[in-house]
Order: structure tokens, then C-alpha cells, then sequence
């Protein structure tokens, strides 16, 4: 950079919402002397005015110049110290269109360092507020492009610094449609990759909350890719945070897509989290098509420990009678009522019959109490301690 980066003038300007924490400011100052104040915007906040790094305060404003071929990394060596970064986002507070251009020309190449960087990241938040249109594009640009090599989202988004400051990326560019679509466009490449780091789902979140409508390629790689997220640990935890963020007709297609495998994942040890899930969301049509799709497997499913919670919230939905139907034509209910699992599906048949005053209920008792003997043993002293006592309304 040529040009000099000029600040003069009176007080300090006051923080963005991106500032740091007091009680970080106060953990990390390096002396009583020398530090920041409780409140960073406000005159004076340097007790002590001695220069930093080659910045000198005088009086009641400040001269900053930065020359020369080792300007760029300067600006971001003090990016990435707390002091330094504060003292570049009251640079940008300035509104001068100098040095905002100075700045980033500075960082531009090594945007990622400043992401992922404990203190860096406070920078790039203010930075991506400070530029105009055509500089927050070239932002945009050197980050879907992957710049430097050997970048990428996911591993951005993998870090903490770097998921937030992605989120905050994606919260400016709410108004501006086509940078935001370029986002979308390069997250949804990485989509599986992303939403199997907790940090990298929240990225994705975010884009659903403020830019819903641009979301279409999300929802597509959602539908595309919710099975194998559901068999995964943490996958199936960001699906569900995905579920719960989506409006809309992508989030019809992605429900109904996921009804429509309810068998798969009623069987999967991490996928029946997400069956749980939607069936929790009370949509009737959905709910109808997943209770629809387990009819016949029912009694199978009640000896799984995911399968009868699934089952379970099957029988407190409008799909309650396929499940009751399945138990009273399997010749093995007794046994089932047994099971170490199957045994609280029973009990949760025989209140959910009866707060509804089903006809179902009685034909359960009958089955059950002809053979209260075998009951009285194993898991199935549960049911027999339920029907003795009477089955409660609730």
C-alpha cells in the first residue's frame, strides 16, 4: 500500500456490537497501567500514552501510517492480538473510505487467519459492517473461492472463530440477495461435510433464519443427504436443528421425504432421534404417513430401544390405531409385554386407549389380563402392576 493511513481527531467512537466483552477486556489486560478501560469507546481509554507497535497517541486523536511492502502483514499480525484488533476496529468506526480501502487491500489474502483467530475474528466482524458493496463481493469471492489454497468452508467452519464469523458474514449480507446466494451456493456443495461439526451446522442454521428464501440449494442437499446425516452422532443432532429452523415448501419436501424412510431410520440407533423428532413437530399428514409406512412392524419395533420410543410416539398421534391394530393381530402380545423395551410400549398402549375411550382398550385388557400369570414375572410385572392398579387417564 502507497497510501498513508490517517486518523486525527477527538474522542474515541463507541463500540460495535462486535466489540470485546468487558470481562474479557479486564482478564487480559497486561498491566494496571496499561490497558483498556471499562468502557473501550470512551477518551482516554489508554492510561498511558505510550505508542503501540509504532502508533502513536497524541493528545486527543491518533496518527496511524502504514507503508510499504510489509504493511499487509502488519495489519494482520495486529489483527490478531486483542490490542491490535480493537485499536483497527475504531480505525473502521472512522467511516473513512481511505482507510477502510487500506485495510482491506492489508487483509484481503489472509481473510481466513483473521477468522479463525481469537481476536482476529472481532476485526473481520467489524470489517464486512465497514465496506461498501463492491468490497463486501470481493469478500465474498475470495471466500467461496476457497483463498488461500488449501482453505475451505469446512474447515473455516469447523472453528469456532471461523463459524462465527461466517454467521456474521451471512447476517450482513441479509439485504443483498445475490452475495448471499453465492454463499448458499458454495455452503451447499459442502453441506454434509458442515453439518457433521456442531460449529459448521450453525453456519447452515443461520443462513435458514435470515435468508430463508435463498435457501433452496440447502433444502435440496438436505433432502439429498438426510439418511446419512441421520445415522450420524452429531449429524443427526444438526438435522434436527435443521428441521426445526426450516419454513416453507422445502421444509414440506424435506419432512415428507423423511416420512417416507420411517422404517429405515425407526431401525437406526441415531436416525430414530430424527423419526422422534418430526413426529414431535404434530403435522397430521406426516405423521399419518410415517405411522402408515411402520404398520406390520410395530411389535418388531417395541423390542428396540430407538424403535419403541418411536413407537411410543406413534401410539400419542393420530396414528395411534395403526399400532393397535398390529398389536391385536400378533399372537405374541403377552411376550412382548414381557420384553425389556416392549413392556413400556404396552403400558403407553393401554393409557393412550384409554385416554382417547378407543374400543382398542378393552380388547388390549382382555388379551392381557387372560394371561396375567405369565405377567407376573421378568419386565412384565410393569403392565401387571398397571392393570391391577388401573390404567390412569393421564
Amino acid at each position: 500500500m502507497n497510501a498513508n493511513l490517517n486518523l486525527l481527531g477527538g474522542g474515541r467512537s463507541q463500540n460495535s456490537s462486535f466489540d470485546y466483552p468487558r470481562e474479557v477486556i479486564e482478564s487480559n489486560r497486561p498491566n494496571a497501567d496499561y490497558g483498556y478501560c471499562q468502557n473501550f469507546g470512551a477518551p482516554g481509554c489508554l492510561r498511558n500514552q505510550q505508542s503501540f507497535g509504532g502508533v502513536g497517541y497524541q493528545g486527543g486523536g491518533m496518527l496511524h501510517s502504514l507503508q510499504g511492502n510489509d504493511s499487509c502483514n502488519d495489519i494482520v499480525m495486529r489483527a490478531n492480538t486483542q490490542e491490535g484488533s480493537q485499536f483497527l476496529q475504531e480505525m473502521l468506526v472512522s467511516r473513512n473510505q481511505e482507510i477502510i480501502n487500506n485495510l482491506l487491500d492489508g487483509v484481503i489474502d489472509s481473510l481466513s487467519k483473521l477468522m479463525i483467530s481469537k481476536h482476529g475474528y472481532y476485526f473481520f466482524g467489524k470489517l464486512v459492517e465497514s465496506v461498501n458493496y463492491h468490497q463486501l463481493r470481493q469478500i465474498v469471492v475470495n471466500i467461496v473461492t476457497l483463498h488461500p489454497p488449501g482453505e475451505s468452508l469446512t474447515r473455516l467452519s469447523s472453528n469456532l472463530h471461523g463459524s462465527k464469523s461466517l454467521q456474521k458474514l451471512i447476517k450482513v449480507l441479509v439485504e443483498k440477495p445475490p452475495l448471499i446466494s453465492e454463499v448458499i451456493s458454495a455452503l451447499s456443495g459442502e453441506f454434509l461435510k458442515l453439518m457433521k461439526y456442531r460449529t459448521g451446522s450453525l453456519v447452515i442454521i443461520k443462513c435458514l433464519e435470515v435468508a430463508n428464501a435463498q435457501s433452496e440449494l440447502l433444502y435440496d442437499a438436505a433432502i439429498n443427504n438426510f439418511r446419512e446425516l441421520a445415522k450420524d452422532e452429531e449429524g443427526c443432532i444438526s438435522l434436527n436443528k435443521f428441521i426445526t429452523s426450516s419454513r416453507g415448501s422445502g421444509r414440506e419436501q424435506l419432512l415428507h421425504a423423511i416420512a417416507e424412510s420411517s422404517l429405515y431410520l425407526s431401525q437406526d440407533p441415531s436416525g430414530n432421534y430424527v423419526l422422534q423428532h418430526v413426529l414431535g413437530l404434530d403435522d397430521p399428514q406426516v405423521t399419518n404417513i410415517i405411522c402408515l409406512r411402520l404398520k406390520g412392524h410395530y411389535a418388531h419395533l417395541s423390542s428396540q430401544k430407538g424403535g419403541s420410543y418411536v413407537v411410543e410416539k406413534c401410539l400419542n398421534s393420530v396414528g395411534m390405531n395403526y399400532v393397535i391394530e398390529d398389536f391385536l393381530s400378533y399372537n405374541r402380545l403377552c411376550q412382548l409385554a414381557r420384553d425389556q423395551y416392549g413392556n413400556y410400549v404396552i403400558q403407553a398402549a393401554l393409557k393412550a386407549t384409554k385416554r382417547v375411550n378407543s374400543l382398542y382398550h378393552e380388547r388390549l385388557l382382555m388379551i392381557l389380563q387372560g394371561n396375567m400369570a405369565t405377567l407376573q414375572s421378568g419386565y412384565g410385572r410393569n403392565v401387571y402392576s398397571l392393570i391391577v392398579k388401573g390404567v390412569p387417564l393421564d
